[in-house]
């Protein structure tokens, strides 16, 4: 997705459940990592991992310090998997209470974890997660990230010189203006509501043509007076 000069690379994802087997796990690590190495600079995965991540622990850099009951050997393999591509877990970074941090719940409504997590390379442009409380037919919940768009602010050097005027005097300048405003004046009789973008353009060009010949016109004629 490319929006206001970043371009973003966004990765779906669904993972085997805790009653997969571990083959299959790792062939959807593996499936996620080739798309990565497909993907640009600027990278988010999102979606359903079937993994609990728990309390972060303290010595954990792709985590922040909240989470929601304990971590599963999944969730040791997502976390795994966030450090070997540099990806923080952005769930972890915002403290939310126990109701607004699970995910998932059991049909009998028992059990509620957290299993749908929000990891991307730029942590800096999430300013928050947010899990949804909708009622709809299903045993997930939506989790929303806020995240900016930064645009990279150009460096002054890279901007070129202010273009100088060639009309050296304010009697030059007031000329060519009257002279462009009354050839835009004359083009408003001539124009055509079925005339197509392009057309119009090149009237409007052609009237500022016109008007810088009778400017120059003009010069040569007060030139050749004052000799």
């Amino acid at each position: 997705m490319h929006t206001n000069n970043l371009d973003l690379s966004i990765i779906q994802v669904y993972a085997p459940t805790e009653a997969s087997k571990e083959e299959e796990l790792e062939l959807f690590y593996n499936t996620v990592d080739k798309a990565i190495q497909l993907s640009g600079n600027n990278i988010i995965v999102m979606g359903d991992f079937n993994a609990k991540i728990g309390q972060p622990k303290p010595n954990e850099t792709i985590t922040g310090s909240y989470g929601y009951g304990n971590r599963s050997c999944r969730g040791n393999r997502l976390i795994e998997f966030a450090y070997e591509n540099n990806l923080a877990i952005m769930n972890t970074f915002f403290k939310k209470n126990n109701k607004q941090r699970w995910t998932w719940k059991s049909p009998d409504g028992n059990t509620k974890n957290e299993i749908d997590y929000f990891l991307t390379n730029l942590p800096r442009n999430v300013n928050n997660i947010q899990v949804l409380n909708i009622t709809y037919p299903s045993d997930h919940r939506p989790v929303r990230a806020a995240f900016s768009i930064i645009s990279r602010l150009k460096n002054r050097s890279k901007f070129g010189k202010r273009p100088q005027s060639q009309l050296k005097s304010h009697e030059e300048v007031k000329t060519y203006i009257e002279s462009l405003n009354s050839c835009l004046v004359n083009l408003l009789d001539y124009w055509n509501d079925q005339d197509t973008v392009q057309n119009c353009y090149d009237k409007i060009t052609n009237a500022i043509d016109i008007s810088l010949k009778n400017m120059i016109q003009h010069l040569i004629q007060t030139q050749r007076k004052t000799k």
